[in-house]
């Protein structure tokens, strides 16, 4: 049970993140890049991989 609540914490971090980095007024992929940071080693996908996942939605 606190596993999950700790995974949703992370989760929600990130989102939290990339939220305020572009309320900030960073550049969209800037601002991607500020929430990938804070998500852990293992499961932080690398900047090729986030590349390609925004590329795919263009």
């Amino acid at each position: 049970m606190e596993a999950a609540n700790a995974s949703d914490s992370h989760y929600m971090g990130c989102i939290k993140a990339g939220i305020i980095a572009h309320m900030q007024g960073y550049a969209p992929q800037v601002s991607i890049e500020f929430a990938r940071k804070t998500l852990e080693g293992h499961v932080r996908p690398t900047f090729l991989e986030v590349e390609e996942m925004v590329g795919s939605l263009e």
